[in-house]
């Protein structure tokens, strides 16, 4: 239960499956963003290889999945291996809840999948339960994030009276600096479009809305 954002597609061109992880990756670094490379392939059948980046864009989001599968689809990192071995059927459905993260990882990625459409995913489909996707309107985003926070607040009161103790598990960490993750979250939004770019010249046309900004 929280706002999730899903998303699937397949990549133009499998060949440029290796500059997308280069380009991910290199913007992971240039705003200090927490995100590494995989590389697995089919121990059965080693042409299968499945490719990509994970980012931890966050403390409180999950991983954000933008591995490609040897037909070309975006894939979980949950379906890897059934991905090597070859039993996955149609592209699947990747899902990353930002929920109890800050609103602005949220925005963060789906400005990234915003610059995958224009550049390498020209099929992406995104359901965003946020409707940041859809509307640009944080002020959305954040109505949207409140109403769920208010029902799962009356679903914890209810249950208060049943459960001994309410375990607090969230990050308590004393060394992270919340401001600071705040304006790495923006600078990954801002720069996704830029750096996420196929190198041919027959791009697909980016969003005038973030050329305007």
């Amino acid at each position: 239960m929280g706002i999730t954002i899903h998303y699937r597609g397949t990549i133009k061109d499998i060949n440029d499956a290796v500059t997308l992880e280069k380009q991910l990756m290199a913007l992971a670094r240039s705003v200090g963003i927490d995100a590494r490379i995989w590389w697995s392939q089919s121990e059965k059948q080693p042409g299968r290889v499945v490719r990509g980046a994970l980012f931890n864009v966050a403390p409180n989001v999950e991983i954000a999945s933008f591995l490609v599968s040897p037909e070309g689809w975006l894939l979980p990192s949950v379906s890897i291996e059934d991905s090597e071995n070859d039993t996955i059927k149609e592209p699947p459905w990747v899902a990353v809840k930002t929920q109890f993260g800050p609103v602005e990882a949220h925005v963060a990625v789906v400005e990234i999948l915003r610059a995958l459409k224009d550049n390498f995913f020209p099929d992406l489909e995104v359901h965003d339960e946020g409707e940041y996707w859809e509307t640009r309107r944080i002020s959305r985003l954040l109505s949207r994030m409140n109403q769920l926070k208010m029902a799962m607040d009356k679903l914890m009161e209810a249950l208060e009276p049943h459960v001994s103790e309410i375990v607090d598990d969230s990050d308590t960490d004393d060394d992270y600096d919340e401001d600071a993750q705040i304006q790495r979250l923006i600078l990954l939004a801002k720069h996704a479009q830029s750096q996420l770019r196929r190198p041919s010249s027959d791009c697909f046309l980016p969003d005038p809305r973030l050329q305007a900004q």
